[in-house]
């Protein structure tokens, strides 16, 4: 046998010896005190539930319940040597009964939720377990385990892990619902303009809870929970509304406006149809940078929509359809864009001229939005759009546009003129048909006429007397139709065919000539009409 094999042999002996002697100095202790009291009491832990308390006074403890834990014992950090295995599941017990009465609690404000931790899956680890492997410190394992486990309990050094847990997700769950009872959708300010006078309203702020906030607070406060009570306050952000009333107290002055006429029969057709559009586009708000759609704002053109059957350009043609007329509304709109010197983004002339407003200066669009009417706010102040159409007399009406805003000192001394130029025009020549159930010199336009034009439309712009702008913004062209018309020629005519260049059916744009949703042919470089589209009038 060498030396070395001496020395650990040698060590083997004394610690076999040194585990009897402890062994058996605890069997007698054990012994004593068993026979003094038979049955472990429930300790003196006030603080556990009664019912807890109960089942500990009437735990019955085994044979190995009784066995004694070493000193210098501690779980978690409480002191659990020189107990018994009995008297240290009670404690635990207690300390269960202590850690399952906790609540998580979240709050802002008035509000408060409280969860206890028993409905977030709260599990406890089994302490029986965790007794008997304390309990058992020096008499398991290696040799060397052995010896540095009875080391440590000279040197009070071993802590031993009862764990308990909870589901941190159905936690964080619970805490993301409480955006439910926090948030409040913000209100916006609202105008509104009627019979020349402003009704505002003031908006009111919402809140939003953080959700990414407030789940990171929740996860740092259970991060080493200690079975306490855990209370959260989530952060919550004021938000405000799109349309705030500072903002729209801004809007003060008209910018840019314009006025046309039309028949005063209001309550159908085109009339009906021009009121109807005004009222889906009065109102509108605009902030800087955002865009304004005709289409999206008219349509659909239906009786759904509230629109009524009226003349629209078809192929040459008056034809009656839904929406007629809703032209004077986009060209009424159009000529008080320019004026306010918003950016026109699409635009599209009518294929016909119409009389209510000057050549070049008309805007149109059709049923399916490919012919629209779009612009742009361009300032740093938000607009509004102010549209009204009503009925002066029974035979005058009035299509009004005006867009308000801030009057700057820029917009204030600035003018602006719109002005065409005329570079062709080819007349229409009617077609005459006697009809002799006519009076003598009385004329019926069975289709109206209209001329050939090409068109250029300029825009001067003027700041305190002098021109600082004067471009051509387009050509515009518009197709002749040669109308037809029954007369009965009185007697000193010839009885021929007469011609008649000027001969419309419509000098004044508030008859059925002018009625109808916009074309879908006109663009704003003024291309020709094509067939099988429609467009208002």
């Amino acid at each position: 046998m060498s030396i070395r094999q001496g020395f650990l042999k040698t060590i083997g002996y004394m610690t076999a010896v040194l585990l009897c002697l402890i062994f058996g100095l605890s069997t007698v202790a054990l012994k004593a005190e068993a026979s003094e009291v038979g049955t472990v009491p429930a300790t003196e832990a006030t603080e556990a539930t009664e019912e807890n308390t109960k089942e500990s006074e009437s735990y019955e403890f085994s044979e190995e319940d009784m066995q004694l834990i070493p000193n210098g014992v501690y779980i978690n950090d409480e002191h659990v040597g020189g107990m018994t295995i009995g008297e240290a599941l009670v404690k635990l017990m207690e300390k269960e009964a202590e850690i399952s009465l906790s609540v998580f609690t979240i709050t802002y404000g008035e509000q408060v939720v409280e969860v206890p931790f028993t409905e977030l899956g709260l599990k406890f680890q089994d302490t029986t377990e965790v007794l008997y492997d304390v309990a058992t410190l020096g008499q398991t394992g290696t040799l060397i385990s052995r010896y540095k486990e009875l080391k440590d309990l000279e040197n009070e050094q071993v802590k031993c892990t009862w764990s308990y847990s909870f589901d941190q997700a159905l936690l964080e769950e619970k805490a993301a619902a409480f955006a439910e009872l926090v948030d409040v959708e913000p209100v916006d300010a609202t105008i509104d303009r009627q019979n020349d006078e402003w009704f505002r309203e003031p908006h009111v702020d919402g809140l939003k809870m953080d959700a990414d906030a407030t789940l990171e607070l929740v996860r740092t406060a259970v991060k080493d929970w200690n079975g306490q009570s855990v209370t959260v306050e989530a952060v919550v952000n004021v938000e405000s509304p799109k349309y705030t009333t500072e903002l729209l107290d801004t809007i003060t002055e008209i910018i840019g406006n314009y006025g046309t006429g039309m028949g005063g029969d209001v309550e159908q057709g085109r009339g009906k149809n021009v009121v109807r559009g005004a009222e889906l586009i009065h109102g509108t708000i605009l902030l800087p940078g955002e865009s304004f759609s005709a289409h999206e704002k008219l349509a659909p053109f239906n009786a759904e929509n509230g629109y009524d059957k009226a003349g629209e350009f078809i192929n040459g043609a008056v034809v009656d359809n839904w929406g007629g007329g809703v032209c004077q509304l986009t060209t009424t709109l159009y000529n008080a864009v320019l004026q306010a010197e918003l950016q026109v983004d699409r635009r599209y002339n009518h294929s016909l001229v119409i009389t209510y407003a000057p050549h070049g200066f008309d805007s149109t669009v059709n049923d399916d939005g490919s012919k629209d009417l779009v612009f742009t706010n361009p300032y740093d102040f938000p607009i509004y759009i102010e549209a009204k159409a009503w009925s002066e007399t029974e035979d005058l009406g009035l299509v009004y546009m005006a867009v308000w805003g801030t009057l700057t000192d820029e917009i204030r001394e600035r003018e602006v003129e719109l002005y065409y130029k005329e570079i062709e025009r080819v007349d229409p020549t009617p077609k005459y048909t006697i009809d002799t159930d006519l009076e003598p010199g009385e004329e019926v336009v069975i289709k109206p006429s209209y001329p050939k034009l090409v068109i250029e439309a300029y825009k001067k712009v003027t700041v305190n007397g002098e021109v600082i702008s004067d471009e051509l913004l387009y050509t515009d062209r518009y197709n002749r139709v040669d109308g037809a018309i029954r007369h009965n020629p009185i007697e000193e005519t010839t009885g021929e065919s007469e011609e008649s260049s000027d001969v419309t059916g419509d000098t004044d744009g508030t008859d059925g000539t002018t009625e109808g949703t916009e074309a879908t042919e006109g663009t704003s470089e003024g291309t020709e009409a094509t067939e099988g589209t429609t467009e208002g009038t």
